[in-house]
């Protein structure tokens, strides 16, 4: 089973790549510091979900041992200036795209379902509001560590006893 995911920072990473690669404007992370990037923008903000069961792979021959998780993740688009609508709605069928199957492939992310799209408005001032739309999507990803246990999993030997034949033996 294949993973990419170590730690917060490629996995933010790697969701970032992925939708980045399928807007024309500029994305960020939301609540992030730094000025406006331009009219148009779009914000992704990813909430973790509850883990599910950690499984444990075979102890290879140097004594270490992968383990793994399937994670849910909560990914919102917020899409701000003139289009947000137009722009959230091709996203939401982008993501469906043979390009966005190979980059989420690569990048070991599935996208498990588009849940909703609303018009929010954001007031800029006390009389002018900014269109602004945002699009929610649950996506899944398989993080993991390796780590080097202290014991063998597997001996493989073969016993002989005076004139006998050798016999092989394997224990596990």
């Amino acid at each position: 089973l294949p993973c990419r995911a170590h730690g917060a920072a490629m996995i933010h990473d790697d969701f970032h790549a992925l939708f980045a690669g399928l807007l024309a404007e500029p994305l960020v992370f939301a609540n992030g510091n730094g000025p406006r990037p331009a009219e148009q923008f779009s914000t992704i903000l990813l909430t973790p979900g509850v883990p599910h069961p950690v499984q444990h792979g075979r102890v290879d021959d140097d004594g270490n041992r992968e383990s793994f998780a399937s994670r849910v993740v909560e990914v919102q688009i917020q899409c701000y200036g003139p289009g947000a609508w137009g722009r959230a709605d091709a996203l939401a069928l982008r993501v469906h795209s043979e390009t966005a199957q190979d980059a989420s492939e690569t990048l070991d992310i599935g996208i498990l379902s588009v849940d909703r799209i609303q018009d929010v408005p954001a007031l800029v001032d006390d009389t002018r509001y900014e269109e602004r739309t945002i699009l929610d999507l649950t996506c899944h990803y398989v993080g993991s560590y390796v780590e080097w246990t202290s014991w063998i999993e597997t001996v493989q030997g073969s016993l002989a006893a005076d004139d006998l034949p050798p016999v092989q033996i394997t224990t596990a």
